[in-house]
């Protein structure tokens, strides 16, 4: 791509956007180890006992990293029926908190979003080849 004196790679410019965004990625720990200690504990000693968790996920997620994804779940489960139905959750929306049921979408909102800009961007420059013919 020719931009006035200057010719830019389109390779070069995938590179950057990609460490931008590996770059960016550092922050998604951060933020997990932030709604892990946000996760209102009142969830936790309601919730995460049989019936709604097998032993095993009790066992695995009552230590770090599986934390994490326990507070995965349960921020899922502010949002989605499918967790609340799947784990039994009743009453489970009347205990959650606002605030922790916005940040739970605002946090998944901005992962998902992400993950989707780094697979795109990952995958320009072998799209951008298959379409002008130019892999093999």
């Amino acid at each position: 791509m020719q931009l006035g004196d200057v010719e830019i790679d389109l390779m070069s410019v995938d590179f950057v956007v990609v460490i931008i965004l590996f770059l960016g990625f550092r922050r998604l720990p951060v933020a997990s180890i932030a709604m892990l200690l946000l996760t209102p504990k009142i969830l936790v000693e309601t919730y995460f006992k049989q019936p709604h968790f097998s032993k095993f996920e009790l066992g695995a997620l009552s230590v770090f990293p599986g934390t994490l994804v326990r507070s995965d779940i349960f921020m899922a489960s502010t949002f989605q029926e499918r967790y609340r139905r799947n784990r039994k959750l009743e009453g489970f929306l009347d205990l959650v908190p606002t605030w922790f049921s916005r940040a739970s979408k605002i946090f998944v909102f901005f992962s998902m979003t992400y993950f989707v800009l780094l697979i795109l961007t990952i995958a320009g420059p072998f799209i951008y080849l298959w379409l002008n013919d130019r892999l093999v």
